[in-house]
């Protein structure tokens, strides 16, 4: 485990087979450096550059999926039920999406416990 709020991930690990990076900006350009050769990095922003991949020596891809209504439908049980506790840390207006975005692109969402 490593907590991102007092150490850096990078000069921890190295030598990994695969990074999913789910936050993109600078988490994504440190995150290049922890791979072994032949390893992947799976972003779920943005498309990652081909460039730097094929100058390390690494396989860098992104990853979507589509939208399924049983598993959504599921999720909502969950919560329902108590037995997922989603963390709210901001709303916004859809008038204000963009800075929605930025923090989503640019900040943290406190730890919690479940």
């Amino acid at each position: 485990m490593i907590d991102y709020r007092t150490q850096r991930f990078e000069e921890i690990a190295d030598d990994l087979d695969m990074v999913f990076d789910l936050i993109d900006g600078e988490t994504r350009e440190r995150s290049w450096s922890l791979l072994r050769r032949g390893g992947r990095l799976i972003f779920i922003l943005t498309e990652p550059s081909q460039e730097r991949a094929t100058e390390l020596g690494v396989t860098a891809m992104r990853y979507t999926v589509e939208p399924d209504g049983e598993e959504l439908a599921e999720i909502g049980r969950l919560a329902d039920a108590g037995k997922l506790k989603p963390h709210i840390q901001a709303t916004y207006p859809l008038e204000q999406a963009a800075q929605a975005l930025a923090a989503v692109e640019h900040g943290h969402t406190p730890a919690r416990s479940c």
